[in-house]
């Protein structure tokens, strides 16, 4: 297997969580909308006044008709040829609704009956009415009615039969001894009516039609009246107000604005999205912790790779020099000498290498502490400056030193020596060939030491990166610069658990690091260095 597929996997699979759980919060923030809505209806009471006022019009129009209607029955019977059949047909046959005219004679018994038919049948559902007072109905099965009463009464000659069960009849007696009766049909005469309403076009039903409004009126016959349809309703009407009349029932009706308002429960939407983003947050979490853990191992890895390259190089230059220095002790002891200075100087190289290794180690698993001691910083730079003195001097690199530490301090010798050996250390590798500058100032409770080389610098942007663990200007072991990436990050973990700080300073050429840490004075007592 590649080992460079198993990082591109893992951050596929980080990928995969990311959208699976992506996906989730998105459901889980859907689903809270949808449990969270709740559908409120509002009703608009609609405007009585107006709707009582168009019943009360239709009611007082169509009263009136019914009183015209009654007035030209009765007038028509008054002026009826009695003896003539086809005279008093055609003349029945102008009125609307008539349907047949029984002409009864009084009898001295029983009465006679003379009946004339002007429609080609009766109404539709009610047969022929039959003035028979003997009459067997089981036999007959017309509507049976005793003619005697017609003749009988000292009230008005005139009168209605609208009874449940019977045909709607009309009677007059023009005379004592000829009583009159007209069966009708209640459809026709509604239809004549309708059209007269329709036609008469009261101002009370145009208020059914005004905007905003939702009413119907019904004719007996189940038509709408109004001109314009009313909006589609569904549910039994708000208003109902019957109209009723002799010739059937007028329907007004009317309903109420309902409308739909959607909300949402505040409790219940809050809480599927904390949810949600809980979930997203999660799913954050987890991809960026994921890459930071490819990245870091990645860093290991590099790391691994580094400090075996940097540990080689001094292994054998170490081995190399050894050689060529037994070989010139007796031929040339000067060679020999320089070569044993190289020797030392490369194992000190590893003896740095080794001790940036297990400080970060230590510190990496919370095992590292200080210790501190009265000591002499500026003895302790003095055995750092002396240390690089061959490798820097081999470089072209002059060390100038303004200021001074007076008397003994507390501090953390080895903690304070390794800061200077990490910033000494990054002098040789990226600042050769130029001067190093060193200032000292202190106070009674602080120390203040700047270096300042006059090397490439360093872009502010990547300041604050390469105080991270295994971060340079290049991460390439073949560029030229070896090292781990580990000593300023070394460095100013130390500072900072000395209590102090390490900054790269701004302005000016090449690099100038700060490292200001508290070192109080000290008197009296076993002195370190």
């Amino acid at each position: 297997m590649n080992p460079d597929s198993q990082p591109s996997a893992s951050l596929r699979s980080a990928w995969v969580v990311l959208v699976l759980l992506g996906l989730v919060a998105g459901a889980v923030l859907a689903g809270g909308a949808w449990l969270a809505q709740r559908e409120e209806k509002i009703r608009t009471v609609a405007d009585r006044e107006p709707l009582e006022r168009a019943a009360d019009s239709l009611r007082r129009e169509t009263g009136r008709l019914e009183a015209l209607y009654e007035a030209d029955l009765r007038r028509m019977a008054a002026e009826l040829p009695l003896n003539d059949d086809f005279a008093l047909r055609n003349r029945a046959d102008l009125l609307a609704g008539v349907s047949q005219v029984s002409v009864l004679h009084r009898h001295p018994k029983t009465g006679a009956a003379r009946q004339l038919s002007i429609a080609p049948r009766p109404p539709e559902g009610w047969p022929a009415p039959v003035f028979d007072a003997k009459a067997d109905p089981l036999l007959r099965k017309p509507v049976i009615l005793d003619p005697a009463p017609f003749f009988q009464g000292t009230g008005d000659p005139w009168g209605w039969i609208d009874e449940p069960g019977k045909p709607l009849l009309f009677w007059t007696r023009p005379n004592s001894e000829t009583v009159l009766v007209f069966l009708l049909n209640p459809a026709a005469v509604a239809a004549r009516m309708t059209g007269w309403v329709r036609d008469s076009r009261l101002p009370e039903l145009a208020l059914l039609t005004a905007p905003g409004r939702t009413a119907t009126l019904d004719t007996p016959a189940g038509d709408s009246l109004l001109a314009a349809p009313p909006p589609a309703t569904t549910g039994p009407p708000d208003l109902l107000l019957p109209v009723v009349t002799r010739f059937g029932t007028w329907r007004l009706a009317a309903w109420d604005q309902w409308q739909t308002r959607t909300r949402h429960h505040a409790t219940t939407l809050a809480g599927a999205a904390a949810l949600a983003a809980v979930i997203g947050l999660a799913g954050l979490g987890s991809f960026f912790q994921q890459r930071r853990a490819l990245r870091l191992a990645g860093q290991r890895v590099s790391f691994v790779n580094r400090v075996s390259h940097e540990l080689r190089t001094p292994l054998t230059n170490i081995l190399l020099n050894a050689d060529l220095a037994a070989e010139s002790l007796t031929d040339s002891p000067p060679e020999a000498a320089r070569r044993l200075g190289l020797l030392h100087e490369e194992a000190r190289r590893l003896g740095r290498l080794v001790e940036n290794v297990l400080t970060f180690a230590r510190s990496d698993q919370g095992h590292l502490a200080l210790h501190p001691a009265p000591c002499r910083p500026d003895s302790i730079l003095d055995d750092v400056t002396a240390q690089f003195a061959p490798a820097l001097a081999r470089l072209g690199v002059t060390v100038t030193r303004t200021g001074t530490i007076p008397g003994p301090r507390l501090l953390d010798p080895d903690a304070f020596a390794q800061i200077l050996v990490n910033l000494f250390s990054n002098v040789e590798k990226y600042a050769p060939g130029g001067p190093l500058e060193i200032t000292l100032a202190a106070t009674t409770e602080t120390l203040t030491l700047t270096l300042r080389d006059h090397g490439p610098g360093i872009p502010p942007a990547e300041a604050e990166r390469l105080f991270r663990p295994f971060e340079r200007l290049s991460n390439r072991a073949t560029d030229g610069v070896t090292g781990t990436g580990l000593g300023l990050s070394i460095a100013r973990d130390l500072a900072h658990r000395l209590g102090g700080s390490l900054k790269l300073e701004a302005g000016g050429r090449g690099a100038a690091f700060t490292l200001e840490i508290p070192a109080p004075s000290v008197e009296g007592g076993e002195v370190i260095g």
